[in-house]
């Protein structure tokens, strides 16, 4: 319940802040979490793959704007990249590193 809590309330930053549009993350979200009800991945991994998937996301966009704390990011993107294509950059990144046998299925998000 506390990773449902803290995705929404990152999900909502992203989103409310007009920083980011919900397309590209709610894309990313149902691409993850197709994949997880389709290979039957536990609870505990897949809230833990959509919780690294958000926080990714929210880090990456935020290292452009620099609007709010970050969670782990200790660097700044340049502000002349588009927050779409660093979202997905970022989502792309965790997830195929979590799901390497999956690469195929998100490379063309």
């Amino acid at each position: 319940m506390k990773n449902v809590i803290v995705l929404s309330l990152i999900g909502l930053i992203c989103i409310g802040s007009g920083i980011l549009k919900a397309d590209e993350v709610t894309e990313w979200n149902t691409a993850v979490l197709d994949m997880i009800k389709a290979d039957g991945i536990s609870n505990h991994f897949g809230n833990r793959s959509t919780a690294m998937l958000h926080i990714a996301i929210y880090d990456a966009v935020n290292s452009i704007h620099g609007t709010y704390e970050p969670f782990l990011s200790i660097y700044k993107a340049g502000t002349s990249l588009p927050d779409q294509a660093v979202a997905a950059g970022a989502a792309f990144e965790v997830i195929s590193n979590l799901y390497p046998q999956k690469i195929d299925l998100f490379q063309p998000l």
